[in-house]
């Protein structure tokens, strides 16, 4: 096995190590990309579809899962490292041994760890699992837990940078307008659009594979520290190449003792050896072996002494099931707070989850904008207009958009729970307001947020006070 290994064998630090890693991944680039998208690229796919407009839980999810995709990367790179070039459907066919130890374990208690990317040949490619595992890890990672850390630490900040370096270099080196026309994959209700939470995913692409073979780098060196693969393979190298000449040159010197040694050899009658019954009573015989006591005790009668008994009487059965139950108790137990913990956080983005008081809650202002009906002119588009016309445009889309907003809380019943943005009022007035009133609403919400965060100017001012009048009607609001 250790002859086909295509690395130098020899003790490295560290970060050499995981130099040897990347240098395992560039000369096998396209062998470990084709597995590791064939994994990654299709769920992915799926989860942005299913999640497209809450694409962060899509990024969240797919994060998560990296352990599962990342198999196939470390299979292909494990493979190539002794020469064996796998396919796809090799892989497939492999999938019941690539996944059976650790899977679990990966995705559950052990996700959150630092030590990801070695640990991972431990499962994988060593077959360990369960005490086996928890016996190995830790004589591997005796005097590589930090560097193994650190270097998950790194690849994770530096999956940080490589997003935002895609996202600045697309709004600085888009071609103009090209931004607007897609604004909606940009900007979505004030908040980051799906194009913000597709970046990371495409960072994880290019990645992530690097992170498995600095790790799978890591890994082999400590296998080489612990297990002399070196020596191993150095002195079977020179087995190999004294058995080439070692026949001819055994026969030559036996023959050559023969004859030197010949006129010497004489016959010897072997002494028979004591039986060992003859040796045992010899030492019997000695004094310290001719002392005897006799003993007198008091029993029952038809007595007979009693089997020892066990230290314990419990049957080692049953600590196993007990220790079953106990990790299938914890399974559930982080499942169920997985689901919980989803189910209350989409509760409360959608206002599900919001209380009775909440729901009926009528604030006098909404963040930092006075939406008391006292507070607004008897003609909000008219006074919109004149603004408008005199250069004021802040104050005159503020004021259409603030009479929109009184006009939906106090008048047509709009629920808004405390601290809600821009966005979550646009998605509360959908029920609210009929098609036209949902578009001109959509249409004054970011032509307000253009203008007031973006200090963006391309509204028709007119337009939107003739649809207020429309929309909204013309008294105070």
């Amino acid at each position: 096995m250790l002859e086909r290994l295509r690395l130098a064998l020899r003790l490295r630090g560290a970060w050499e190590a995981v130099d040897s890693g990347y240098a395992l991944l560039r000369a096998h680039g396209r062998l470990v990309y084709a597995l590791w998208l064939a994994a990654f690229a299709p769920a992915a796919a799926a989860l942005y579809w299913t999640f497209w407009n809450r694409a962060w839980i899509a990024l969240l999810l797919l994060w998560w899962l990296l352990p599962i995709f990342g198999r196939f990367a470390l299979h292909a790179l494990a493979k190539a490292t002794f020469g064996e070039q796998p396919t796809v459907r090799s892989t497939l066919k492999d999938a019941k041994g690539i996944y059976r130890h650790g899977t679990v374990a990966g995705l559950l208690w052990r996700r959150i760890g630092l030590n990801r990317a070695f640990t991972l040949p431990i499962w994988q490619l060593e077959g360990q699992g369960g005490s086996g595992y928890r016996r190995r890890a830790p004589v591997l990672l005796r005097r590589t837990h930090g560097p193994s850390a650190l270097f998950t630490v790194f690849s994770f900040l530096l999956l940080i940078v490589f997003s935002m370096a895609i996202w600045i270099g697309i709004l600085y080196l888009a071609p103009e307008g090209l931004l607007d026309q897609a604004k909606n994959l940009v900007a979505t209700g004030g908040g980051p659009g799906p194009l913000f939470y597709l970046l990371p995913a495409v960072a994880m692409a290019v990645l992530e594979p690097f992170y498995l073979a600095g790790g799978f780098g890591l890994y082999l060196n400590r296998r080489i520290q612990l297990e002399a693969w070196d020596l191993d393979l150095a002195f079977r190298r020179l087995a190999q190449r004294l058995r080439a000449g070692l026949g001819r040159t055994v026969a030559v010197l036996l023959i050559f003792a023969g004859l030197v040694m010949g006129s010497r050899l004489w016959a010897r009658t072997p002494e028979v050896p004591n039986s060992p019954k003859a040796e045992l009573k010899e030492v019997l015989k000695a004094p310290e072996f001719q002392t005897w006591s006799q003993e007198r005790t008091w029993h029952w009668k038809d007595w007979k002494e009693a089997e020892p008994r066990s230290k314990s009487q419990i049957p080692e059965w049953v600590f196993k099931l007990l220790g079953q139950i106990l990790k299938g108790l914890i399974i559930i137990a982080v499942l169920s707070g997985v689901a919980w913990f989803l189910w209350r956080f989409l509760l409360s983005r959608s206002g599900g989850w919001v209380k009775d008081e909440e729901a009926s809650y009528q604030p006098d202002d909404l963040f930092g904008l006075d939406i008391r009906p006292g507070s607004l002119p008897k003609d909000i588009p008219g006074t919109a207009l004149a603004l408008w016309r005199e250069g004021e445009r802040r104050a005159a889309l503020s004021l259409l958009y603030r009479g929109a907003l009184a006009r939906l809380v106090h008048e047509r019943g709009l629920e808004v729970s405390p601290g809600a943005t821009e966005g979550d009022c646009l998605r509360a007035a959908s029920p609210v307001l009929d098609t036209e009133g949902v578009g001109y609403f959509r249409g004054l919400t970011f032509a307000w947020q253009a203008l007031a965060y973006a200090h963006a100017d391309s509204a028709d001012g007119e337009a939107l006070c003739e649809g207020w009048r429309r929309h909204f009607g013309g008294g105070r609001g």
